[in-house]
């Protein structure tokens, strides 16, 4: 393991003593990738995380999206990744309805892995009681992305 797992959380009483933010940790290591981000997510509707995408995608970061897609509740949010995929050819959006796609895990650049509750939406950022252990472990990372594109095979 190349650095110490550390808590993450979400909601007043857990944050503090130590304890980084969910949001932070999320903002964190989008800004600092340099090669690549995969995240799984059940839904986005954060504009300041969908903006860091962007941003990423600016700096020539490859970005991996896996979500769950309905069509009917989702539509804006696709429609503004699917935007994304139109201008940046280096973003992949993975999407399906017959795989329910509710993990949340990201990984920066092979190392930087980030496993939590929280959805990235208002609620799940800063509302609901979320907890994740941020860590910094290739072999890890490996090994949830090779379980992760399973999905894709």
């Amino acid at each position: 393991m190349d650095s110490e797992p550390q808590i993450v959380a979400t909601g007043d009483k857990w944050i503090g003593y130590g304890v980084k933010t969910t949001s932070s940790a999320i903002h964190e290591m989008i800004d600092n990738s340099k090669k690549s981000l995969l995240l799984t997510i059940y839904i986005i509707s954060e504009d300041d995380i969908l903006n860091k995408i962007r941003s990423a995608l600016n700096r020539g970061v490859r970005v991996e999206i896996f979500i769950h897609d309905d069509k009917d509740f989702y539509k804006s949010i696709m429609d503004r990744l699917l935007e994304l995929q139109k201008k940046y050819n280096y973003i992949e959006i993975f999407s399906g309805s017959d795989e329910f796609m509710h993990a949340k895990v990201l990984i920066s650049d092979k190392k930087d892995v980030l496993i939590g509750s929280a959805n990235l939406t208002k609620s799940g950022l800063s509302n609901n009681y979320e907890l994740g252990i941020l860590l910094e472990d290739r072999k890890i990372a490996y090994e949830l992305e090779m379980i992760i594109k399973r999905l894709v095979q």
